[in-house]
């Protein structure tokens, strides 16, 4: 604000946007960066400052390679590194603040928002097969 110009730039989680069975507290901390960014997006709308919030999806990193006796990670592709450092440099040249990457979690989240007590279930009945092994 006191230079006159600026962007925040937040990564957070599709998990800032959708529950990940499991995953209770890694959800809970991309939740929280969500809503603060949303609000600091609000209080800054008459600074010149912008605020970005980048939200993942599944990464193809080891972090998904499970320890032993760990569940296995969530179901579904994954993006490269490359493919989501791209996203967040496309993002910082492009007007908006939320920014999915790969785009299609966007379609998770509607979906989630369509039917929440669907989702729900849908999520616990992916929580139930993990733990079953399947």
């Amino acid at each position: 604000v006191e230079r006159g110009s600026g962007t925040l730039v937040n990564v957070a989680s599709g998990g800032g946007r959708f529950g990940i069975v499991h995953e209770s507290a890694y959800c809970a901390a991309k939740f929280a960066l969500s809503g603060w960014s949303e609000v600091a997006a609000m209080d800054l709308a008459d600074e010149p400052v912008e605020v970005k919030l980048i939200q993942p999806g599944k990464i193809d990193t080891e972090i998904w390679i499970p320890a032993e006796g760990e569940l296995p990670g969530v179901p579904g592709p994954s993006a490269s590194a490359e493919e989501c450092a791209l996203g967040i440099a496309e993002a910082l040249e492009t007007d908006g603040f939320e920014f999915m990457v790969p785009t299609e979690l966007r379609d998770h989240v509607a979906m989630k928002n369509a039917d929440l007590d669907g989702w729900i279930e849908l999520m616990a009945a992916i929580g139930r097969d993990k733990l079953a092994g399947h």
